[in-house]
């Protein structure tokens, strides 16, 4: 394939997810390389999806600042169509199933709930596969008029790592991988029966790739055990980060009674914060407590018993603010008196507590694992309390912090005026820049 030659050096950047400012995995670790490269005069081409952007306004900020940017949107597919549809415009009042009886809607939940985890579990590497056949066609376009030094795809949702393993075959171009979330090769969500297969396509992606980086020493760790000391000579650990501006020390909010702040996904099935809520039930006698939680509260959760049991006994002291826009919700952490996080991935890091821990406030975090790499960093830095997933040991957590502030010592009993710059993404953006400059340099 024939491609004009260029003497700006080019990045092709491959992410299912279009926000780029977002707080997700991987939206938000887009600024690790778009602002560092764009600023040395590298041009970056965004391959995404049509899917609406979480953060528009940040995103606009974003480009307008880095103009060498551009984004490439192509439709997602049927079946994210459907979802986004099934999950707003069919729903609501005025919809098709909006104004339908209360069992008929039920019916067609469960029936889009079936099959939606049928697919989850057929679809390989994910169910955003279907992406594919839309994205590749537009790519071939493109990458006849334009030459790339480097090549970089998300790996979440994994979907990404297999377009950049596709268009790596296309033009032999080198290619970094980004795990923003956690491998599919060793993830326990998999079922047993899907394992073989998945370790050999991504065995095979990840022999192809020239750089692989992911956001922990675990990760690292689980690639050499999956897939050998070959694939784990081509790992760099770059961390996950937060904002220097909006997260500054000094623009902490003087918060109104002891106030529990939770942003975030409260996540179904397994990861259903039970223990938090039966802790809560214990808690609700307890002067000025409040536990505000913004973010989405889906549905299986808002139905299973214990947290219609915290609702009912803390009354008017638990707030479900919903979605809020990235700035409120900054607010909101300042708001805080203890940052509330849970942490259940044995290799991906919750891109949230990063987002805490440049408030400089006390946290409280509730581990599924005692040997969890930032609840160690959490009590080894001394920025919080740490406590495993049972209701007893957080309620006395609770009731700890709780007297701490009563007696106005909260603020003593942790290192909270620290410095976390090695944390800051614009310090880690130099450090994942220098890697696509080293990879596109040794290859070209």
């Amino acid at each position: 394939m024939s491609a004009k030659s260029n003497h700006i050096p080019r990045l092709l950047l491959c992410t299912y997810d279009p926000s780029l400012s977002g707080g997700n995995h991987g939206g938000r670790r887009a600024h690790l390389y778009i602002e560092p490269l764009t600023a040395k005069g590298w041009k970056v081409d965004v391959l995404t999806t049509s899917l609406p952007d979480s953060d528009p306004e940040c995103t606009r900020a974003l480009l307008e600042r880095c103009p060498n940017v551009r984004l490439i949107r192509s439709w997602p597919g049927p079946t994210a169509t459907l979802r986004r549809l099934a999950s707003g415009p069919l729903m609501r009042p005025g919809g098709p199933l909006g104004e339908a009886p209360p069992r008929k809607r039920r019916f067609a939940v469960r029936v889009l709930r079936t099959f939606y985890h049928t697919l989850q579990t057929l679809a390989v590497p994910d169910e955003k596969v279907e992406w594919l056949p839309f994205l590749l066609p537009k790519t071939v376009t493109i990458l006849w008029k334009t030459q790339y030094a480097c090549l970089l795809s998300w790996g979440f949702p994994r979907v990404s790592v297999l377009a950049g393993y596709l268009i790596n075959l296309l033009t032999r171009c080198p290619w970094i991988i980004d795990y923003a979330g956690e491998p599919w090769g060793f993830s326990n969500h998999l079922p047993k029966w899907r394992l073989p297969l998945d370790r050999a396509v991504e065995g095979k992606m990840l022999r192809a790739a020239d750089r692989i980086i992911v956001a922990s020493q675990e990760m690292k760790r689980g690639f050499e055990v999956t897939y050998g000391s070959e694939v784990a000579r081509k790992v760099a650990v770059v961390s996950f980060g937060f904002d220097p501006d909006p997260c500054a020390p000094g623009q902490a909010l003087c918060p109104t009674g002891f106030r529990m702040v939770h942003t975030g996904v409260l996540y179904p099935g397994r990861r259903t914060p039970r223990a938090w809520f039966d802790a809560l039930v214990r808690l609700a006698e307890l002067d000025a407590l409040a536990f505000v939680h913004s973010g989405k509260v889906p549905y299986d959760v808002r139905i299973c018993g214990p947290f219609i049991h915290m609702r009912r006994a803390l009354g008017g002291k638990f707030q479900d603010k919903g979605y809020l826009t990235r700035q409120e919700v900054v607010e909101l952490q300042k708001s805080a008196t203890v940052l509330i996080a849970f942490l259940y991935e044995e290799y991906a890091l919750p891109i949230k507590l990063f987002e805490y821990i440049g408030l400089h406030k006390p946290l409280l975090v509730v581990r599924q694992r005692r040997d969890d790499p930032m609840g160690r960093l959490i009590e080894d830095r001394r920025w919080g309390v740490v406590v495993d997933n049972e209701a007893v040991e957080i309620e006395c957590a609770v009731r700890r912090l709780h007297s701490m502030w009563v007696d106005g010592t909260l603020s003593t009993r942790f290192t909270l005026s620290d410095d976390r710059d090695e944390f800051l993404w614009p310090r880690l953006g130099l450090t994942a820049s220098k890697i696509v400059d080293e990879v596109s340099h040794r290859s070209g």
